[in-house]
């Protein structure tokens, strides 16, 4: 069963939709049950991030998908996992950013140490000045831009 719930003003967990109040009187009265509370993760942040790597994708040549690209800057960024390959190398994978896999808060983490990641990458590789604020800007652009 899954709730969605919010809590009101007296402090009394509510349910938010249809399907939750339906679950949610289902419930026996003295029963406990045991929930896991997590924030929905923002969609909107979630579209940020890809405008974000469209951004950077659309300034350098040496990537020749957005995936490995993205794959690069979340490894730059710190945020992988190392394993041991077959041979004894090294081999980083990043970490997921699915939904189901990391949290809002570390989302929002995430993106801001990409922003860092890829104006250090860009400034490498075209021999430029870019700023965070120059890449959020140009993010802006494009969310407003694809609506």
């Amino acid at each position: 069963m899954e709730l969605w719930l919010s809590k009101d003003e007296d402090g009394v967990l509510v349910p938010c939709d249809k399907n939750s109040r339906q679950e949610y009187q289902k419930m026996v009265t003295g029963k406990k049950y045991r929930f896991e509370a997590r924030s929905p993760r923002n969609t909107k942040f979630h579209r940020k991030f890809f405008a974000l790597i469209k951004v950077v994708y659309d300034q350098q040549e040496h990537f020749n998908s957005e995936k490995v690209l993205r794959s690069f800057l979340l490894i730059k960024a710190g945020f992988f996992n190392d394993y041991i390959g077959p041979y004894g190398q090294y081999v980083s994978i990043p970490e997921s950013i699915s939904f189901a896999s990391m949290k809002q808060e570390k989302f929002e983490e995430l993106y801001e140490s990409v922003i860092d990641a890829a104006v250090e990458f860009l400034g490498d590789v075209n021999a430029c000045d870019y700023s965070k604020d120059l890449i959020k800007e140009s993010v802006e652009k494009v969310l407003d831009f694809v609506g």
